[in-house]
């Protein structure tokens, strides 16, 4: 991605977390929608993960989730 040179030591070794960033970043059609939701919700959802502890995160969504079930239309 953008011609960088890559180390030698570090070709081959690619986890699942670098998979799915350079799967979001790629993951665009000729619209520019998104072509990668999973990748892109999993980062999401991994980023959440690192900022908060177990417990915030659970109550954070929790409060997302009311919010956007009270504001849903009927």
């Amino acid at each position: 991605l953008y011609q960088t040179d890559i180390p030698v030591e570090l070709l081959g070794n690619v986890d699942i977390v670098d998979w799915m960033a350079l799967r979001k970043m790629r993951g665009r059609d000729a619209f520019g929608q998104q072509t990668a939701p999973a990748a892109a919700r999993l980062l999401y959802l991994r980023g959440h993960w690192l900022r908060m502890p177990p417990f915030m995160l659970a109550r954070h969504l929790v409060q997302k989730f009311r919010m956007r079930r009270r504001k849903a239309p009927e």
